[in-house]
């Protein structure tokens, strides 16, 4: 379930079959319509057919000779209406430089779970996941166990309660960025703290992490459960119908780097760069897949994974 106050934006693909590897960047600087403002800066990347690039270049041309603001929008409203292709963008008090401010998903409500699940991760991304965002979790934490610490639970239930419920919206920020050091470094400190009685500790921290059958709770670290949760949502979204908006997006944030999830580069636009959530799984991919694990990743358990991650 998504967290509360994240609600879903209304989406519009943009997304056809035919088009080139080479960009079309435009950046443009317009008057406002008031005399005070400063120019509005106005850059857009777009991926297509050379047809299209030209009628861009061609409608561009013509529109900013006279720097007509209501002209220019118009012109993008009918150059993104050629061939199929629907694009809005969306222009606020000032104008930022990048893809993320696009909002692109499927046209009309979510069709799955999944789907819901990634277009909150999608927006988590476009709008940033603040520091704030992380204490908050943080806190909420450190607060549930101290009320549990009330109650002398056995160590099963601390367990369930810690990987189950404590940390159930912790994990779901990790679906969509890469959860930063010092706030796992605090996260472990509340672990450790709920299997502590004042000052001793109950079980060692090294038992904490061992799978059960060496005598261990399995709870994995914080950081390698991090990167777990975020590389098979990844793959989830990955093994979709090539047609689903959630896979199509994900190879377009992923950019070229999609080669290494998928046996054939898929079709469509791709980002010249991927973005940092999609570099950090990159890096986690390319630790497991040089492990040679005989298990697909995703029948792996959370806690083996992990496990291997530590290790290797």
């Amino acid at each position: 379930m998504a967290p509360k106050g994240v609600n879903l934006v209304p989406f519009y693909q943009v997304l056809t079959r035919a088009y080139c590897k080479l960009p079309v960047a435009v950046s443009l600087n317009l008057k406002d319509r008031s005399p005070y403002r400063q120019p509005w800066r106005v850059d857009n990347r777009l991926l297509s057919d050379e047809t299209s690039r030209a009628s861009l270049r061609n409608r561009l041309t013509a529109s900013i000779g006279n720097f007509s603001w209501d002209g220019l929008k118009q012109e993008w409203r009918k150059i993104c209406t050629d061939k199929g292709k629907k694009l809005k963008h969306r222009y606020s008090g000032l104008v930022r430089a990048t893809l993320q401010r696009i909002r692109i998903v499927e046209r009309g409500k979510p069709t799955s779970l999944l789907m819901k699940t990634y277009a909150n991760n999608l927006k988590l991304r476009a709008t940033g996941v603040t520091n704030q965002s992380w204490e908050e979790e943080v806190k909420t934490l450190k607060q549930d166990i101290t009320r549990a610490l009330e109650f002398n639970f056995p160590y099963y239930v601390r367990r369930y309660l810690l990987m189950g419920v404590f940390t159930g919206r912790l994990w779901f920020l990790t679906n969509s960025a890469a959860m930063p050091y010092r706030i796992a470094s605090k996260v472990k400190s509340q672990i450790i703290r709920f299997f502590r009685k004042a000052k001793t500790a109950l079980v060692k921290y090294e038992q904490l992490g061992l799978p059960r059958e060496k005598g261990g709770w399995n709870i994995p670290s914080v950081v390698a459960l991090a990167d777990t949760y975020a590389l098979k949502t990844t793959l989830k979204v990955l093994q979709l119908q090539e047609e689903h908006p959630a896979r199509k997006l994900a190879t377009y944030f992923l950019g070229v780097q999609g080669r290494l999830f998928l046996q054939t580069q898929p079709a469509g636009p791709k980002a010249i760069n991927p973005t940092p959530f999609y570099r950090h799984v990159v890096g986690i991919y390319k630790r497991i897949a040089a492990l040679n694990l005989d298990t697909p990743i995703l029948e792996v358990r959370n806690t083996e994974l992990t496990q291997e991650l530590l290790v290797n």
